[in-house]
């Protein structure tokens, strides 16, 4: 019999953090990780479950990357919390504005690229550990951060030079 409770109580911050990251909007990260306990209570219905860490990271950056698909366009930039105190309002709204078309350009990756992205930079995950949760080799690990990498630094190569003047 599976302990929820404790896989809940274990695993529950980092599938909140992981969604939070990706979203930006605390209200729909709450929501993605009950989607995501949800999804996997079935999951585990229908066949055993080797590794809940791998299983639930996975189900919550996918998940994440479906609600950020879903939503308009537009998110207020006052919904960030990116910046310091010491930083003028001009430096908190470019953060925040950079912050959003990070969340945007992730959004737009293929699932595999997306989700070895965050978990490499957002949950600090090895190459190894990544490949381990998403079932796949460390090599194509490498080669989707590379892609993701890529195609990210294209997507916000406009917004960074703005910042930069």
């Amino acid at each position: 019999m599976t302990d929820w409770d404790g896989i809940v109580r274990e695993y529950g911050p980092a599938v909140s953090r992981i969604a939070s990251r990706i979203l930006g909007v605390r209200a729909d990260a709450e929501d993605v990780t009950q989607e995501v306990f949800c999804e996997a209570w079935q999951l585990q219905m229908s066949q055993p479950v080797a590794n809940w860490a791998g299983l639930l990271r996975r189900l919550a950056v996918l998940r994440a990357l479906d609600c950020r698909r879903r939503r308009r366009p537009e998110t207020s930039l006052s919904r960030v919390d990116v910046g310091h105190d010491r930083d003028g309002p001009q430096q908190l709204a470019m953060a925040r504005e950079l912050a959003e078309g990070l969340r945007q350009a992730i959004a737009q990756l293929p699932d595999q690229q997306a989700a070895v992205f965050s978990l490499f930079y957002f949950e600090h995950l090895s190459r190894v550990e990544i490949a381990e949760a998403l079932g796949t080799t460390v090599g194509a690990v490498s080669t989707s951060l590379s892609k993701a990498r890529r195609t990210l630094k294209c997507a916000l190569s406009g917004m960074l030079q703005e910042t930069d003047t």
